[in-house]
């Protein structure tokens, strides 16, 4: 039996040469040379099966693939989140489609299979191809068993856990040492069918027929994105970056419960050989109310209607001191966060985490994201949960009037002492601001004039504190006069016109202190931790939409591009970059950047009727 190829051990992928799949529960990192590299079946923050993106070694593998050298494409399938990959040799082509079947509509969707899909076709000639599928269980920290069954293969872990894995196989599959390896030759004409389960072991395994299964999937999933895609109401400049976008974002929400989280993965390093590592398969509230923004922006009411539902009832939950910035996609709060030191981590960069701190943090800009998601959203206040989600959001919206002058952590989580950071305190006013808009427009009892009156305070603060005459620009925060890209936000929310002379300093400081060819720093201040990062994408899609507002396309076009640029072939965007090489950098796809894209082209579709006032963008 042939041996694939294997990965050198300087020779990890690079982040763009991986596609993203998923079923609205979890999530896949499908790579260019046909392996699944990360998946995490059982939920998107749930233990790995596949993490050989973390070590070469350990992490587990699922791979189809000729075992001899070969050119290949990548691509999606039109309007999809299907992967299709060609190999071609001199003597041979195959192309291998690889998806998983959404659960959008199911009765219950935390239950039944997680299940990869995979087909291969032989277009051209005759080639050998390898089969591997070699489990790492737990994070890679449980060895498998494995057994040949009349359906194919099962695979479970030694000690502890009743889940494993179970393909079903149009060819004869061989079982070994906790994995499977097979080499078998595809002929002109052929179709080949792979169909991987993730399942409860100890039941009786369900008889699945590969062959028959796996082309009826296929098309019922390209179906389903065409009709989900066709729903998309975007026409105008980077029509085919912001449909793409959309499609990475649907496969980031978690389908049983409408919770958002930031990225699939964890780990991937903001810097190569770096220690700022995290886990973003979390749902940041932050990042979820920017989600709704954009997916509104696009039409798609339900999925924003979710997500509300979903933190709703954490508010209906949790006091507002309480209320985290980040939960698990049920909702939980706990996230614990661990070190992994038996993974290298991605091209040796340790540590691999799991869990995040961050949670801990008080971040008072995350009450005025809040805020930005319940403003027109009439729903909330209807129906069975109207009385609790206002006195919810009513106390919220006291506490930041009695609260608002507390130092935080900050939207970038500094890992150190409070600070009183000029985005932190725009969005207090933000929240006071939405939360008279929604008492206003819904006929809500209020403390009106306490609110207002906490309004011009935060705002009389901002404009003396937040503001360096020394710098002639808004600032990181009272205690550092640095240059910060949050604040590209200010006039974004509605804090300030965009064509106000003290935001268009701003700007030029921001590019000029911040700007490294053609993309944007977050800040260059020391913030407590060791190693560097790349430039942060989403900036320089907060910068396109100020240049835009003020009649800038050619700028904001600019800024759009350059970001672009990190991307590779399927479109997708990391959370930074490298600024010198491009190379994508951080944990991805990265939610932050997509939707940042999406509401980016849509200023720059807009400018010339966007003109200079503030535009109060709301959900």
């Amino acid at each position: 039996m042939a041996a694939a190829r294997p990965l050198a051990r300087n020779a990890y992928p690079g982040l763009n040469d991986y596609g993203l799949v998923g079923d609205g529960v979890s999530a896949a990192l499908v790579g260019s040379e046909g392996g699944v590299d990360w998946w995490c079946p059982d939920r998107f923050d749930a233990p790995s099966v596949f993490a050989r993106i973390l070590d070469l070694d350990r992490g587990g593998h699922f791979t189809i693939a000729p075992p001899v050298r070969h050119a290949r494409t990548f691509a999606y399938l039109d309007g999809t989140n299907v992967l299709r990959t060609r190999f071609r040799t001199s003597d041979a082509d195959v192309h291998l489609t690889t998806f998983m079947p959404h659960i959008e509509g199911s009765v219950d969707a935390s239950s039944g299979p997680r299940r990869i899909v995979r087909l291969l076709a032989c277009d051209r000639g005759e080639i050998d191809v390898t089969i591997e599928l070699v489990p790492g269980f737990d994070y890679g920290r449980r060895p498998a068993e494995a057994r040949t069954t009349r359906n194919g293969v099962e695979l479970w872990p030694v000690t502890g856990g009743r889940d494993g894995l179970a393909l079903a196989s149009t060819v004869p599959l061989e079982a070994g040492p906790g994995r499977v390896e097979t080499t078998f030759r595809a002929r002109p004409g052929e179709r080949h069918a792979f169909v991987l389960d993730w399942r409860t072991l100890d039941e009786p395994a369900p008889a699945v027929d590969a062959r028959a299964l796996a082309p009826r999937l296929l098309d019922e999933e390209i179906s389903f994105w065409n009709r989900w895609l066709s729903r998309c109401a975007y026409h105008g400049p980077y029509r085919a970056e912001v449909e793409r976008s959309a499609l990475a974002l649907k496969l980031m929400q978690h389908a049983p419960t409408g919770a958002f989280v930031a990225a699939p993965t964890t780990s991937l390093p903001e810097s190569l050989g770096g220690f700022r590592n995290w886990d973003y398969r979390f749902a940041w509230l932050r990042d979820g109310v920017f989600i709704v923004m954009a997916f509104e922006t696009l039409g798609y009411k339900d999925e924003a209607r979710r997500f509300k539902e979903w933190l709703a009832a954490i508010l209906r939950r949790d006091a507002p001191d309480d209320i985290q910035m980040l939960y698990q996609v049920d909702g939980a709060r706990e996230l614990e966060e661990i070190r992994l030191d038996h993974l290298e981590g991605y091209r040796r960069s340790s540590p691999v985490r799991v869990g995040n701190a961050a949670a801990e943090q008080h971040q008072l800009d995350t009450y005025g994201e809040v805020m930005m998601c319940f403003h027109r959203a009439k729903h909330v206040f209807e129906g069975e949960h109207r009385d609790e989600n206002w006195r919810a959001i009513r106390s919220l919206v006291e506490w930041v009037r009695e609260h608002w002058e507390r130092g935080d952590s900050g939207l970038w989580e500094m890992r150190g002492r409070h600070r009183h950071y000029v985005y932190s305190k725009m969005m207090a006013w933000f929240a006071l601001d939405h939360g008279l808009k929604i008492a206003a427009e819904n006929d809500l009892d209020a403390p009106f004039a306490a609110w207002d009156r906490a309004m011009d305070a935060v705002r009389d603060r901002l404009m003396t504190s937040g503001w360096s005459e020394d710098f002639g620009s808004f600032v990181q925060s009272e205690e550092r006069a640095d240059a910060d890209a949050s604040n590209l936000l200010l006039p974004i929310l509605g804090f300030i016109d965009y064509g106000d002379p003290r935001m268009r300093a701003t700007v030029s400081r921001i590019v000029e202190d911040l700007g490294q060819h053609g993309l944007l720093q977050r800040y260059v201040v020391d913030d407590g931790l060791d190693g560097s990062e790349g430039a942060f994408l989403v900036g320089s899609f907060w910068l396109a939409e100020n240049l835009a507002a003020v009649g800038d396309v050619a700028g904001a076009r600019a800024a759009i591009d350059a970001a672009l640029d990190t991307a590779g072939p399927l479109g997708l965007l990391a959370e930074e970059a490298d600024p010198v090489s491009r190379e994508p950098l951080g944990n991805y796809p990265q939610a932050l950047s997509h939707l940042g894209l999406i509401l980016a082209a849509v200023a720059v579709r807009d400018a010339p009727r966007v003109g200079v006032p503030a535009s109060r963008r709301s959900v």
